[in-house]
C-alpha cells in the first residue's frame, strides 16, 4: 500500500489535458514517420479519436514486433500483420519515440527484421 501511495503521490498535480496532448502528440511522431516509411497506418487518423495506441500494418508484423523486443521496444502484435504501439505520455519521452521509429525504419531497411529467430511463433506474443 505504501508504493501505491507513493506511486500516486509522484503524479499528483498532473494536469490531465497536458497529458492527453502528450498521448496524441507521441502518437502523432509514430504515425507521421510510419506513412514516411510506407508504413499503412490503420488507427483513426485524427489524434482524438486515437487514444493512446499507434497500429500499423505489415505482412511481416509478427516477426517485426519480435525484432523490436529483440531491441528492447515494447510493441504488441495482432493477427494479421498488426503491429501496435502504446504510447504512455507519463513513461515516454518524445526522443524515446522518435528513436524507437528510427529503430523500425532502420529494420525495415535492412531487412534485419526478417530472421529465422524472429518467425517463431510464441504463444504469447
Amino acid at each position: 500500500l505504501a508504493a501505491l501511495s507513493g506511486a500516486l503521490e509522484a503524479f499528483d498535480g498532473v494536469n490531465m489535458s497536458g497529458v492527453q496532448a502528450k498521448t496524441r502528440a507521441l502518437g502523432q511522431i509514430c504515425v507521421a514517420r510510419a506513412a514516411a516509411m510506407g508504413l499503412t497506418v490503420s488507427s483513426p487518423e485524427y489524434a482524438a479519436q486515437r487514444g493512446g495506441h499507434v497500429s500499423l500494418t505489415h505482412p511481416g508484423g509478427y516477426a517485426i514486433v519480435q525484432a523490436l523486443a529483440a531491441q528492447g521496444i515494447e510493441a504488441d502484435f495482432r493477427t494479421p500483420g498488426t503491429i501496435r504501439f502504446g504510447f504512455s505520455p507519463l513513461f515516454l519521452s518524445y526522443t524515446e519515440v522518435w528513436d524507437a521509429m528510427d529503430t523500425l525504419q532502420d529494420m525495415l531497411a535492412s531487412g534485419s527484421w526478417d530472421k529465422p529467430q524472429f518467425h517463431v511463433r510464441a504463444k504469447v506474443t
